[in-house]
């Protein structure tokens, strides 16, 4: 089993392929902040577009080298012709990377349907207003396009079964969290990634399949207990390189991470306003404010979990979270919790320092 994720989350874009080849029709997308339950209404499989981490070079003709990796790969594979199975490309305007990236992407990369959500930088009534009608828009235009109805109880199907994902991801979670820990935190990793890279229901047998082969299993050795903070990360070596320093990551902020799953969407109501309350109402990554709610997750986490450390792992030229970090870094000091700040780039170019660096502090945690 474990080879087989290391294939699903090193190659997303070969298990997209295999669902085309099946007949089925993929719709890629970026951010937690889209609705996979409107894609997957529409008979769509979403998937989250991972990037890759070899050298970027096309991604480098159309997006400077100064803006975030993660993006330039994404947008690398498109013009290279690698995301060629999808049947539609969605995205939500968060930071401007991503908002650019998507531009060039419609321009540049043949993709029979293309939509930007345009998302509030708010919450509040008043944006909460706004993203139902910009989710009515989704639906509408995602009709237009297919040529069927969505319904209400399309939706309800759909966020039965994505809340059934956040539910089983929750129990990973919880699993990485225990002591001794019933699953490694790189394991606790591949499976959230795969989670967004599978169609929902084949991504839930898989969770349920590893929780129950590791139902009673224990891993009886002595890491640092680690939270794990920062923006996107992709690459699950980068959790192994943590777990080979000595840690154990039992908590996360990541859009990769908790901040994917960790709300569900209320049900017994119209199911197009419980999914704008749910993504307005979310663990806000920086783009959105008040980012109060993800500082009150980080202190949560870190207490509850007994975190003796906080690696914020960034993608370099992410500014927005770095306008953020100082004062991260000084609810931390307060709690009297160590931090270690490192700036990477998609891939492991940098890997000898970083190791050098995260076991230097995982010792002076002793």
């Amino acid at each position: 089993m474990r080879k087989n994720l290391d294939a699903i989350c090193d190659h997303p874009e070969e298990v997209a392929r295999k669902y085309k080849d099946q007949g089925r029709s993929v719709m890629g997308y970026l951010c937690t902040y889209t609705p996979e339950e409107t894609l997957y209404a529409a008979g769509f499989i979403p998937v989250r577009l991972r990037g890759h981490t070899e050298t970027i070079s096309l991604g480098n003709d159309y997006l400077p080298s100064y803006t975030c990796s993660y993006i330039r790969s994404v947008l690398d594979q498109g013009l290279a012709g690698k995301w060629n199975c999808l049947a539609g490309f969605v995205a939500p305007h968060t930071c401007d990377t991503v908002f650019n990236s998507f531009q060039v992407w419609q321009r540049n990369v043949p993709t029979p349907y293309t939509y930007l959500i345009r998302f509030p930088h708010v919450s509040g009534p008043a944006a909460l207003e706004f993203l139902i009608e910009e989710f009515k828009n989704i639906i509408h235009s995602l009709e237009v396009f297919t040529g069927r109805e969505i319904t209400n109880e399309q939706l309800n199907e759909a966020i039965e079964v994505y809340n059934e994902k956040r539910r089983l991801l929750k129990e990973v979670d919880l699993a990485r969290s225990e002591n001794p820990p019933r699953l490694r935190s790189t394991e606790a990793m591949q499976l959230t990634l795969a989670s967004m890279y599978l169609d929902v229901v084949e991504a839930n047998q898989l969770l349920r399949q590893y929780l129950e082969d590791n139902g009673n299993n224990t891993n009886n050795f002595q890491r640092k207990r680690l939270h794990l903070s920062g923006s996107c990360l992709v690459d699950h070596r980068w959790v192994t390189l943590i777990e080979e320093c000595g840690g154990q990551v039992v908590s996360d902020d990541l859009c990769t991470g908790s901040r994917y799953y960790w709300q569900e969407v209320k049900t017994g109501k119209n199911p197009l306003e419980a999914l704008a309350e749910r993504y307005i109402n979310k663990i806000p990554c920086f783009c959105v404010h008040p980012t109060q709610r993800r500082f009150d997750l980080i202190k949560k986490l870190v207490l509850e979990r007994q975190v003796e450390g906080v690696v914020i792992l960034l993608q370099k030229f992410c500014d927005t979270y770095l306008f953020e970090y100082p004062a991260i870094k000084e609810m931390l000091d307060e709690l009297g919790v160590s931090s270690l700040f490192i700036e990477v780039e998609q891939g492991m170019s940098s890997t000898g320092q970083v190791k050098t660096r995260i076991e230097a502090f995982i010792e002076s945690l002793k």
